[in-house]
């Protein structure tokens, strides 16, 4: 009995340590660790490995692991649900249903939470009044933020816009006002927000605002990017490029790690729309803290062929930032 005990807490300390390195961008130390807790057969394995594949941009590899994973336990509902949630990232809207339909019937499954898998994967199909219903199954209070993010961003798809910013501006509030939650949640609020003034409302000041906020809790919210775009409305033309732009700047405070008082320098990297190097450079400096904006400036950049569809000049995407000692800030731009 002490054995399995101690077995069982091992394996907890290691799924620990996994979400650790996860959380670090560590997912080849989150592989290692799953693939330790599999050999220790347990469950947890499966889950860290599909998760640390993900990571790496191994969709394909997190599948097969799952597919394996609910073969040995059929029973585990998480991991038939996060089997779902990566088949519905891969398109595979049909396998993905039925794999919340295994997560749901299995025993103590989590129903609200594999019913908002659901609704993200109706919405991704343009199913939004299924996705509205699917919804009205999400009970658990652990669910309520992100089930009521996924409403608001239903009711601006089907253009029930002044619905959409009544609840969006309430869940806003409400979020602000809360401590430990993820920012993603507030910021995909402020993106529906910044899309429902944006074209119901017609107000690109309030769309605007909204992007801004949006982008301050989350950098790399592609939707709110989009709204952007359209909010300039600056058409793109023959002599406009695709730019791949590396920006060095200072950060406004120290980090937040125990010692650090200098304010540290950084590198970020955006893809963009423009003319010339310059012009992309502005487009970042507008989607950045209002506090870096002056200490920017380019590192580097290469030019590329924009593709027919970047229709719109602006930013299309952007990386989060590298840190680096006060003391190393300079250098000049290089070119590719």
């Amino acid at each position: 009995m002490r054995k399995r005990q101690s077995t069982e807490q091992g394996a907890k300390e290691l799924m620990d340590k996994a979400y650790e390195c996860l959380d670090s961008c560590d997912a080849n130390g989150a592989l290692k660790i799953g693939k330790k807790l599999k050999s220790m057969k347990y469950s947890g394995g499966f889950e860290i490995m599909a998760m640390a594949y993900a990571a790496d941009d191994q969709k394909d590899k997190a599948i097969e692991c799952l597919e394996e994973g609910v073969e040995t336990c059929p029973d585990l509902w998480i991991l038939w649900q996060m089997l779902g949630n990566y088949r519905s990232d891969q398109d595979e809207f049909d396998k993905a249903m039925a794999c919340y339909d295994k997560a749901a019937a299995c025993p103590n499954g989590d129903t609200s939470s594999v019913n908002l898998k659901r609704a993200v994967c109706l919405c991704r199909q343009g199913l939004y009044e299924r996705a509205l219903n699917t919804l009205q199954r999400v009970t658990s209070e652990e669910c309520r933020i992100q089930r009521e993010s996924v409403r608001v961003g239903c009711l601006v798809e089907l253009r029930r816009f002044d619905e959409a910013i009544r609840r969006g501006e309430e869940l806003a509030k409400e979020i602000g006002a809360s401590e430990g939650l993820a920012d993603k949640y507030l910021s995909r609020t402020f993106s529906w927000l910044a899309r429902a003034f944006l074209e119901g409302k017609k107000d690109k000041e309030k769309a605007r605002a909204a992007v801004e906020s949006a982008l301050a809790r989350d950098k790399v919210n592609d939707s709110a990017l989009a709204t952007l775009r359209e909010v300039n409305n600056l058409p793109a033309d023959d002599k406009d490029k695709l730019i791949w732009i590396v920006v060095e700047g200072q950060w406004p405070a120290p980090l937040e790690i125990e010692g650090e008082e200098e304010c540290p320098g950084f590198y970020t990297n955006y893809w963009v729309v423009a003319s010339t190097p310059r012009e992309g450079f502005e487009f970042a400096r507008e989607v950045e803290l209002r506090d870096v904006r002056a200490s920017l400036k380019i590192s580097e950049y290469k030019v590329k062929q924009r593709e027919a569809w970047q229709k719109l000049k602006g930013v299309y995407s952007r990386s989060g930032y590298v840190f680096f000692p006060e003391k190393e800030l300079g250098g000049s731009a290089k070119t590719k």
